[in-house]
């Protein structure tokens, strides 16, 4: 049996601070992927699993991200579609949260978005992440705020 992750550090005031950073995500190692059906148009769907290093300005979002995504290709638009789950780990707490990806040709360089909740000592916190694919490595700017994600409008 694999041994249980080691118990989260309790709060301090600073983790409880709403904050800006930059930073940096590598490009992914990918664990494990495929690609689906061609459908003439599209590569219709693919599964992902993948691991990054995010080095910010906020040491609440340096650690480990491991991503699991689904995709779909356009060729003849050149555009690559994703979205998924991510888990950040760092050394004192983590985040879950969801993620979306649009990249593809040169004139799209790709920008993924995330949005993390927080756990242990970041509980109560979110996590507003906004990747540019554009150099190696991955530029990032985030946010992190107190509270719950704001609720969408209604439709009328």
């Amino acid at each position: 049996a694999e041994d249980p992750p080691p118990p989260m550090r309790a709060a301090t005031a600073a983790d409880r601070e709403p904050g800006v950073a930059t930073g940096t995500i590598s490009f992914p190692t990918v664990l494990a992927g495929g690609t689906r059906e061609w459908d003439g148009t599209r590569v219709n769907g693919g599964s992902a699993y993948e691991e990054h290093t995010i080095e910010s300005s906020d040491p609440r979002l340096t650690g480990t991200l491991l991503s699991v995504s689904d995709y779909l290709s356009y060729e003849k638009l050149g555009i690559y579609l994703a979205a998924g789950e991510s888990v950040l780990d760092t050394s004192d707490g983590r985040w879950l949260g969801d993620f979306t990806f649009i990249g593809g040709s040169d004139d799209l360089q790709g920008t993924a978005s995330l949005i993390l909740q927080g756990e242990g000592p970041y509980e109560g916190l979110v996590a507003y992440l906004v990747g540019d694919f554009a150099a190696a490595p991955i530029s990032f700017t985030a946010a992190i705020v107190e509270g719950d994600l704001p609720a969408p409008p209604e439709a009328e």
